[in-house]
């Protein structure tokens, strides 16, 4: 769980506009991984050792804890990196952007000069 919700997290850094479809599948996704892992649980056919399991795990509080700081420990780590890389070692696209969005020395010179 704690791995989808990552990955899902590291898709959601990396978007870089939302739409309606965007939150519709990333929120709608991990909703339905939890739907099937419930499901999955009381299914005796195919998993009689995971009997139970679905429900017990969603009742825990460890559990939604984890969930909550696995996922932005390993996105911390996503997001320093790509900070420093941008800091340290841009490429032309990352200047480019960041002179059209007004973040360059140049506009900063232009602000202070008006």
């Amino acid at each position: 769980s704690c791995l989808v919700l990552a990955m899902l997290y590291k898709c959601g850094v990396q978007t870089v506009s939302w739409t309606f479809w965007n939150f519709f599948f990333f929120f709608g996704s991990f909703l339905f991984y939890m739907l099937f892992v419930l499901c999955y649980s009381y299914m005796l056919t195919f998993a009689p050792e995971f009997y139970g399991v679905g429900s017990t795990m969603l009742g825990r509080a460890c559990f939604w804890l984890l969930l909550l700081l696995v996922p932005v420990i390993c996105i911390f780590f996503d997001v320093a990196i790509e900070y420093l890389r941008l800091q340290f070692s841009p490429n032309l696209i990352d200047i480019a952007i960041e002179q059209d969005h007004g973040f360059s020395e140049d506009a900063e010179s232009e602000r202070t000069s008006l």
